[in-house]
């Protein structure tokens, strides 16, 4: 009887003990790295902040850019999370997601699986500081369950992942590239959460496909990036066209991305501050000069060439020399020569400081509309200038209107942009106000473009404050051309217009459809 008194006791106390650890909710810990701002710490000119007077964080900039040789372990950042009903990108300059596809079933382009393609199976992520062979920041696909990460983008948060292994990813901008060169290659990182039982025991990229549906992943990335919708049928944009080990990833990730460190982002962004203010300081000398009397221009140069009179007869009466050597003389006239008017100016900046601004506008703001609101779209138009320009368009000053800049066999364009142009005033005025133009127009005929984002409001946008021009590749889901187009998204604000410097410009912009 004692015994059988004693088993009773024991099988209510496990079955007690079992129902007690059904009832508590496991907690599961997710290890994660907060930000610290540093980015947007400095000028107001050049920064943002909340409501509450602090600093944003920068995902790209502020996070550090962890990584293990030893167990390939690597820190990231999520952009669209595994089964997110929304696509999202993210912009270098503003530090910001933005929403870019509303994901639905379609087919795959390749036709190599029936089944169709809806949602992302993986979570994609950028890793800080480090930039892929395209200069875009380097992506990473992370295998995990929901449980093991933090998603909910309260905080600028990083995340770590093991690498197993690496994609080669293609992309085409005008199918069928025929030729290896036109198709442009870069690596996608393949990771797994290290910290979720499941997937931590993943070491290589053969476990991990055999326990995820690799097929899917396979055609997910070929499609679920959008391709050309605007042929008579839909043609390919990506393909995968190797698959590497993790090692061998890691090694080529780090070492032929480009990493940036710390004293390196230091001097980007103050080489780029001292651009950017030499820039709109020249131009508050222009407009001064603009509206100054003929008569004060004239008395200054009088001035100068007084003071390099007198040098040249060798008379030098102290006070005829008023603190003024030779050598600062001509460099006074050079100066007032560059600024005399925005063409001179403008003119003289790009061939000297062109490539290092359309380097500097990649990742450093220029302005702040909470600063400065007339440098803030000053510097927006100058940037959509050069943005267009990269994007293969050529200003022609005499016809007063911007051009198709192909390529030729030799890969050189047809019209050189470092050739001397020295367009007239009037010319240049009209250029940035019909590069909007023009650009809406590449938007709206599905081409790559930019597209300038005050905020991403809408139903599955990020709803963060950008005020920034985002690019765009023109390439659409293959079940969401059709409706995309309907969503005629802005590509400039309406009410926004480029401040003349000529006075007998006339408004050359025309009505497109937004």
């Amino acid at each position: 009887m004692n015994y059988l008194c004693r088993l009773c006791q024991l099988f209510v106390f496990v079955f007690f003990s079992f129902l007690l650890g059904c009832s508590q909710k496991k907690v599961t810990e997710i290890k994660t790295v907060v930000a610290q701002p540093v980015w947007f710490k400095g000028p107001e000119r050049f920064s943002h902040v909340h409501k509450d007077g602090t600093y944003p964080a920068h995902p790209f900039f502020d996070l550090v850019p962890y990584k293990s040789k030893e167990d390939r372990g690597i820190s990231y950042f999520i952009v669209t999370p595994e089964d997110s009903p929304y696509g999202y990108d993210f912009d270098l300059v503003s530090g910001k997601r933005y929403r870019r596809f509303d994901y639905c079933e379609h087919d795959d382009i390749w036709e190599r699986t029936d089944d169709p393609i809806d949602r992302p199976p993986f979570n994609y992520g950028i890793v800080p500081r480090m930039l892929d062979q395209l200069r875009r920041p380097q992506e990473i696909l992370v295998f995990s369950n929901k449980k093991y990460l933090k998603t909910d983008f309260t905080n600028v948060e990083s995340q770590r992942a093991v690498v197993v292994g690496g994609l080669v990813v293609q992309y085409c901008s005008d199918y069928p590239c025929k030729s290896r060169e036109h198709w442009l290659s870069k690596l996608v990182l393949v990771g797994v959460n290290p910290f979720d039982p499941q997937y931590g025991k993943i070491k290589t990229l053969l476990q991990l496909k055999k326990k995820v549906r690799w097929s899917y992943v396979r055609a997910f990335l070929e499609n679920g990036f959008g391709r050309s919708t605007t042929g008579p049928k839909n043609e390919p944009a990506y393909r995968i066209i190797s698959e590497i080990e993790g090692s061998q990833a890691f090694r080529y990730a780090t070492k032929k991305g480009e990493v940036f460190s710390f004293d390196q982002l230091n001097q980007m962004r103050r080489s780029c501050a001292q651009l950017y203010d030499y820039v709109w300081n020249s131009i508050k000398v222009v407009r001064k000069n603009q509206t100054s009397p003929e008569s004060e221009l004239a008395k200054e140069k009088k001035r100068i060439e007084r003071i390099n009179d007198i040098k040249n007869f060798g008379v030098s009466r102290f006070e005829n020399m008023e603190f003024t050597t030779k050598k600062e003389a001509q460099k006074e006239v050079k100066e007032l020569n560059r600024t005399k008017d925005f063409a001179a100016f403008f003119n003289d900046f790009y061939h000297r400081y062109g490539t290092r601004y359309q380097t500097c506008t990649k990742f450093v703001r220029p302005a702040t509309i909470n600063d400065d609101k007339d440098r803030f779209w000053f510097f927006t138009y100058i940037t959509n200038y050069f943005n267009l320009e990269g994007l293969g368009m050529y200003y022609l000053c005499y016809k007063k209107t911007w051009v198709e800049n192909p390529r030729l066999s030799n890969g050189k364009r047809r019209y050189q942009l470092n050739q001397k142009r020295n367009c007239l005033l009037h010319q240049l005025d009209n250029a940035f106000e019909q590069a909007i133009t023009i650009m809406a127009g590449l938007h709206n005929s599905s081409r790559e473009h930019y597209r300038f984002i005050e905020y991403d409001n809408g139903i599955g946008g990020s709803h963060e404050k950008m005020y920034s021009w985002v690019y765009s590749n023109g390439k659409e889901l293959g079940c969401q051309s059709k409706r995309y187009r309907r969503e005629k998204r802005s590509v400039f604000p309406a009410d926004i217009t480029w401040k003349s410097f000529s006075t007998d410009f006339r408004k050359t912009r025309y009505d497109v459809i937004r």
